[in-house]
């Protein structure tokens, strides 16, 4: 049995796991575990870690399930907070995302964050907030 790519934190956190994501064939596993999430019909945010970008093999399966999902995904997931320890790259992902603006090809909130307790914080306060 492989490993799973996300594992719970607390009810509606979950947080990436070191698997890599280098294949198509991780791409789809990925998505199988982000589909299991969303079968729940509940409300969750995901902490993941930004060393953990994927391929562009791997990248192409994620992006065809991200517009395949968008609706359910806008719906349920609160938001995604990347862990990004080094400032200057944290400081890069924050500018990538605030140029995205309403481009974004995710359709909940992204953020950065130093460390995974600031990531968590984060994510909690998007799950507890109403809505």
């Amino acid at each position: 049995m492989t490993e799973a790519f996300f594992t719970a934190v607390a009810p509606g956190l979950y947080r990436s796991t070191d698997r890599a994501l280098i294949t198509a064939a991780d791409g789809e596993r990925w998505t199988g575990d982000d589909d299991a999430l969303l079968a729940a019909g509940t409300k969750l945010a995901l902490l993941l870690d930004g060393a953990h970008r994927p391929s562009a093999e791997a990248g192409r399966p994620l992006a065809r399930w991200l517009k395949a999902r968008r609706d359910v995904s806008a719906t349920l997931v609160r938001g995604a907070v990347f862990v990004v320890p080094d400032a200057d790259e944290r400081a890069a992902w924050q500018a990538r995302l605030d140029a995205a603006g309403g481009r974004s090809p995710w359709p909940y909130p992204i953020a950065a964050a130093a460390d995974r307790a600031a990531a968590e914080r984060l994510a909690r306060d998007w799950l507890d907030a109403p809505g």
